[in-house]
């Protein structure tokens, strides 16, 4: 809506007005009059008191000066007044038996005055601060009118409005309520903060109704700006002005003005058109060559024409914001789009009815006063880009941007250009706008706020700044954010700039989505959550007294977090964990233990979880404790098995029996949350701890294999049987967690234990079957279920590796994937081998041989299809096979030496030795039988 700054300028001198001279020498012979007097009071009787010089300012207040009287009471300090004074209508002190001094006495002491003014109780104390306070506001209110320029004006008044504030919270003094309000509703109105404007001018009308006829076109004004009923109360407030008496001409016109602007804002088309053309008959009517104040007003309701005209278009036509954001007034919104299809019609529609709007825009931009020559540029650009024609909009704000002097209209021309380059992703091009005009704007007091207010430009370019984000223009957000003052704060610039690392960290990650993180991907977004991390921290310094501090410490603690910055978090979270509320906690306790368990500190870990857990029984974030602490239990485990593997080698090493079982408080941990009845198995907690457990398992039935393999058969056998309840727990919990979860990608990673854990089983009840001490039944039971376990496992390998395949069909795996899709070839030709289905054991070995050509991996799969061949008695061909593995040995390059290690059984040289002394033996039967691993 076309707003006129008329609402600030009523309170601001006219440019070129030799008015300011005047009021700067009538100022100074009432400053030296004035300071003549007190002089002449302070010779009679001394340096007056607090009160006294109180007093002295409100009469120069009374006496027309208020800049002096306004100066005198910022000389006064008060103090803590309230606290050293007894209530109201106590004062706190026994009654004298002396008998009051005589007026003589009085005079003796230089006290005479002083009890009329000075504080008793806490009110008088009150009454005073608010007297003071309304004499300092007045008085800056009263230097206004000397400023030079609205900005310079508009800058007093942003200095007022806290002495006003504190004037009214307090109460006006007796008398000076309705005065007191009009000010204060004049400053709040000049910087923006138009709903106590709209409250204060209300009240000084209330109060004094000889002030309705300059103050109820103000009122209107404000209240127009509110979002909600601004319009219907501001149409009310006009019609109420316009029905007094003896308006003049002028007075008429303005509130005609403001009548179309609230009829506009209620999408009330035809009724805002009658009184345009009403206005425009008496324009045709008039001489404007020589009422240039008269063809200032109708080039007003030019705009507002020009306005109604685009506004009904947007309706007929269902055009639709793209931006959830209004500049207000006649610059519309951000960036328009149609909300129907590229129709050509419609869109010729459309520019037929912008013609005629651009044409009179056109015009008034060569012959109107640059104010409304601005605001015209602002309707032509919503316009353009209402058509389409995004280039001519831009260029049409960056003109109005540029224009001098910097004010409303470059605001609302700035932020709209700043939303469409946002919008097509010109990053450099919004730093360097956004550059310009925190530069031209110099202050926030200064911030003019007639046609978009302080908070809406801000909440807009937050939204432009977090498009580019969505845009991937990061640094160019980055940039933006750390070029906000003076209009952000510093930690509120700092906030920004936190978020457009984290995000550009997060976007940095998803990228590499599809397939495996890299280490130096991993390190480039390692380094932005790190940047986001030291923005978030810096930021949350900077407001330790604000109740944000506490948000934004647990931003830079996530960031610090999520780059495994873990050690710079610890810190932090001993202070959040110091200052947040009670209910907030867990998460913090949480976040604790997490970084205590990166640092390798399990134990303090587990603290943090247990308290957690304790503490907050009734927490849903309990579950992440339980689950978090099993891991730090499964790590202490770990520790724990590798001290014993140590104390095994140390002969004269003493087994600790009072030992915690680390491993049994993991499982105890998991459990707790599987066994909650509140917790459902759709829940993550349950889940991730579904899968913990089956982990857990897993990792105890293969130390248990592993111990087994330096046993004799019968130790074997005892140790499979003390072992098997551990065994069948397992496969229920890893299969319970496949179905489930499947096809997740760590169900995936499940499934491929759980077939492990069938061959494993097979392996198990294969060994106990040759137990000559069972009977034939319970041997012929053994091996059927070492027949059943094999074959689940081969059903359980061959899946995995069908989905695999079909997945590398139609995109390259990921590190992950291709490990987990090479040990199912190999286990799967190795079940078939247990089996006894040679050829098709033989087949499976020569594809993997043929798919890891000259890898270490082909080196395994030869020596399986060569035992393959052997068995069926093709000697002559497994010994070609051996020499096979010599000959793709040598041609391994050098580079890949490390891969030994991690995908075979040997290294280098150890392979070398061993496939000699495979070849040594060619033709012999010794070579028959031989187990093959599957590593990595």
């Amino acid at each position: 809506m076309a707003d006129t700054p008329d609402a600030t300028d009523a309170a601001a001198p006219k440019s070129g007005s030799p008015w300011p001279v005047v009021f700067v020498a009538i100022a100074g012979l009432s400053a030296l009059m004035g300071f003549a007097g007190i002089a002449s009071i302070w010779l009679g009787s001394g340096p007056p008191d607090d009160g006294r010089r109180l007093q002295l300012a409100m009469d120069q207040y009374l006496q027309g000066q208020p800049i002096i009287a306004g100066k005198i009471a910022e000389q006064v300090e008060l103090g803590e007044l309230e606290s050293e004074l007894p209530p109201e209508g106590d004062s706190g002190e026994p009654v004298a038996e002396e008998p009051a001094d005589t007026p003589e006495d009085a005079a003796e002491t230089g006290d005479a005055a002083a009890p009329a003014v000075a504080p008793e109780t806490k009110a008088d104390a009150r009454s005073l601060r608010a007297l003071r306070a309304f004499l300092i506001g007045a008085g800056k209110m009263a230097l206004s009118e000397n400023a030079t320029g609205t900005a310079a004006c508009r800058e007093i008044h942003s200095d007022a409005v806290p002495d006003l504030k504190e004037a009214s919270e307090k109460g006006f003094p007796d008398g000076r309520e309705a005065e007191g309000n009009r000010l204060l509703g004049l400053a709040l109105l000049s910087t923006g903060e138009y709903a106590a404007a709209a409250d204060a001018l209300d009240q000084a009308i209330e109060r004094d109704q000889t002030m309705r006829r300059d103050l109820l076109p103000l009122l209107a004004s404000a209240q127009l700006r509110l979002k909600i009923g601004g319009a219907q109360k501001s149409l009310e407030t006009i019609k109420t002005f316009l029905s007094l008496p003896t308006l003049s001409e002028e007075q008429q016109r303005q509130g005609q003005l403001i009548r179309t602007r609230a009829l506009l804002a209620m999408a009330r088309w035809q009724d805002a058109k009658a009184i345009i053309d009403g206005e425009f008959a008496k324009f045709n009517a008039s001489d404007l060559a020589t009422q240039t104040r008269l063809a200032s007003f109708r080039d007003e309701f030019r705009l507002l024409n020009a306005q109604r005209q685009i506004d009904q278009t947007v309706e007929d036509f269902d055009l639709n914001e793209s931006m959830a954001s209004s500049a207000g007034g006649a610059t519309g919104s951000s960036a328009w789009t149609s909300g129907r299809d590229e129709d050509p019609r419609i869109k010729q529609a459309i520019a037929s009815r912008f013609e005629p709007v651009l044409v009179e825009m056109n015009r008034l931009q060569r012959e109107a006063e640059p104010r409304i020559g601005s605001q015209a540029r602002l309707l032509a650009a919503r316009a353009y880009q209402l058509q389409g024609d995004l280039e001519l909009a831009i260029a049409q704000l960056t003109s109005v941007r540029q224009q001098r002097p910097f004010g409303a209209a470059a605001l609302v021309g700035g932020i709209r250009e700043i939303e469409l380059l946002a919008d097509q992703g010109r990053g450099e091009e919004v730093v360097q706008t956004t550059r310009y005009m925190m530069h031209e704007l110099g202050s926030t007091d200064r911030f003019d706020s007639s046609l978009i207010t302080k908070d809406e430009f801000r909440k807009r370019l937050s939204a432009a700044i977090e498009v580019l984000r969505r845009k991937n223009e990061f640094e160019s957000a980055i940039e933006t954010a750390r070029s906000l003052s003076p209009l952000y704060s510093s930690s509120e610039s700092l906030e920004e700039e936190g978020q457009g690392y984290l995000q550009w960290a997060q976007a940095t990650l998803a990228d590499a989505a599809g397939g495996e993180i890299d280490r130096s991907t991993f390190q480039v977004a390692r380094h932005r959550y790190h940047s986001a991390g030291d923005a978030f921290h810096q930021a949350a310094k900077l407001r330790f007294n604000d109740p944000e501090y506490l948000d934004l410490l647990w931003s830079a603690i996530q960031a610090y977090q999520q780059g495994r910055h873990f050690s710079r978090s610890i810190n932090m979270l001993q202070d959040y964990l110091r200052y947040e509320q009670r209910r907030r906690q867990p998460r913090g306790l949480i976040a604790l233990g997490r970084a205590l368990l990166a640092e390798d500190r399990p134990e303090e870990a587990i603290d943090a979880f247990e308290t957690c857990i304790v503490e907050f029984e009734r927490d849903p974030l309990r579950y992440d404790a339980r689950l978090m602490a099993a891991l730090a239990s499964i790590e202490l485990a770990n520790r724990e098995q590798r001290r014993r593997r140590r104390q095994n080698e140390d002969s004269e090493a003493v087994t600790d029996i009072d030992a915690i079982d680390y491993v049994q408080l993991a499982k105890d941990f998991l459990h707790a949350n599987l066994q909650d009845g509140d917790l459902r198995p759709d829940s993550p907690a349950w889940r991730d701890s579904m899968y913990s457990l089956g982990e857990l398992l897993y990792e105890q039935i293969t130390v248990a294999d592993l111990e087994s393999s330096d046993l004799s058969d019968a130790e074997k056998i005892e140790l499979y049987r003390q072992n098997d309840e551990l065994l069948q727990e397992t496969i229920r919990v890893l299969d319970e967690a496949v179905q489930r979860y499947w096809p997740e990608r760590r169900a995936e990673t499940t499934a491929y234990l759980l077939a492990r854990t069938h061959a494993l089983a097979a392996r198990w009840a294969a060994t106990e079957a040759d137990d000559p001490s069972l009977l034939d039944a319970a041997r012929r039971t053994s091996r059927q279920r070492s027949e059943a376990e094999l074959l689940a496992a081969l059903e359980g390998f061959a899946q995995l590796r069908q989905l695999y395949e079909r997945r590398e069909e139609e995109q390259p795996l990921s590190a992950r994937a291709d490990v987990i899709l090479r040990n199912c070839l190999m286990s799967e030709a190795d079940t078939l081998l247990e089996m006894g289905r040679l050829d098709e054991a033989s087949t499976a070995y020569r594809a993997i041989s043929l798919r890891y050509m000259n890898q270490p991996p082909a080196l395994e799969a030869i020596l399986g299809q060569a035992q393959c061949v052997r068995k069926m008695g093709r000697t002559r061909e497994a010994d070609l096979l051996i020499k096979q593995a010599l000959s793709v040995l040598s041609k391994i390059p050098p580079e890949m030496d490390s891969e030994f290690d991690q995908t075979t059984r040997f290294d280098r040289g150890g392979w070398q030795r061993y496939l000699q002394w495979m070849d040594s033996m060619a033709g012999g039967t010794r070579l028959g039988e031989y187990r093959l691993g599957v590593t990595g």
